[in-house]
């Protein structure tokens, strides 16, 4: 009985280590406000020995290690200057996930909507907004991803196996069906924009964990393809609200 439980509780921690790493992951491509950068590597030096200790996966270690690495010693004027000009300013990288694949069209983007918005309404999760959906946001399905982690890890600290399946699937289903697909189309349009090293070394780390989170559960998500410049989605229109609300979540 003991080493049942031992096993469960190094379960549950395993998750939460999980959880604050994608939390992490999320806040790197929060808008940078004042205090950014000291508050990433904070967030960074939180997570590093549970991750070590926990999650045993040098992979992502070390993808996050050489993250960690990137925010240091940056300037706050340029890293804030970069962000505009890969996520406001540049029409070839966009934070939401209907802006790829199907869901930059017509027909595609309401039923994706519609799909990522009954994730979460079924786990409570709600999305901060000004009138418009950022439910496709890039921060706002990683804290989702994240949610669903703590939950799943609550689930089994009450002995509720029943529910932490139920999570575990739900994860999985998010992976394949949204956050797993338009990953590593970012990452490579980061790049090929020659991004500065903070956003180039924190989205690889990023496609990483998703990548291994893929593995972990098993699920094969089917990548989604970069948007065309016929994108539905009005760039222009929509840049001063991203701004503002990556303002909020940043606090």
């Amino acid at each position: 009985m003991q080493k049942d439980n031992s096993t469960a509780n190094l379960n549950i921690l395993d998750l939460l280590t999980r959880a604050a790493v994608f939390r992490t992951l999320a806040y790197g491509f929060a808008y940078p406000v004042a205090g950014f950068e000291e508050k990433m590597q904070a967030r960074f030096l939180l997570i590093e020995m549970p991750l070590r200790i926990q999650c045993n996966s040098p992979p992502m270690d070390t993808a996050l290690q050489m993250a960690y690495s990137a925010w240091e010693n940056v300037d706050h004027a340029v890293l804030k200057n970069e962000y505009l000009r890969l996520f406001v300013d540049n029409s070839s990288i966009d934070l939401y996930e209907t802006a790829y694949g199907d869901g930059a069209s017509e027909m595609g983007c309401p039923s994706e909507l519609a799909d990522i918005r009954d994730f979460y309404h079924a786990f409570g999760f709600e999305v901060a907004s000004q009138g418009l959906d950022f439910s496709d946001n890039l921060l706002a399905e990683l804290e989702f991803y994240s949610l669903l982690l703590v939950k799943q890890s609550y689930a089994y600290t009450h002995g509720w196996t029943a529910q932490a399946e139920i999570t575990e699937q739900a994860a999985k289903l998010f992976l394949e069906r949204h956050l797993g697909r338009w990953v590593g189309t970012i990452v490579k349009s980061i790049r090929a924009q020659n991004a500065l090293s903070p956003y180039c070394e924190h989205s690889k780390a990023l496609a990483i964990c998703v990548d291994l989170e893929c593995q972990r559960l098993g699920a094969y998500p089917v990548p989604l393809q970069a948007h065309s410049q016929n994108d539905m989605r009005s760039l222009e229109n929509f840049s001063d609200s991203r701004v503002a609300v990556f303002q909020r979540i940043s606090h």
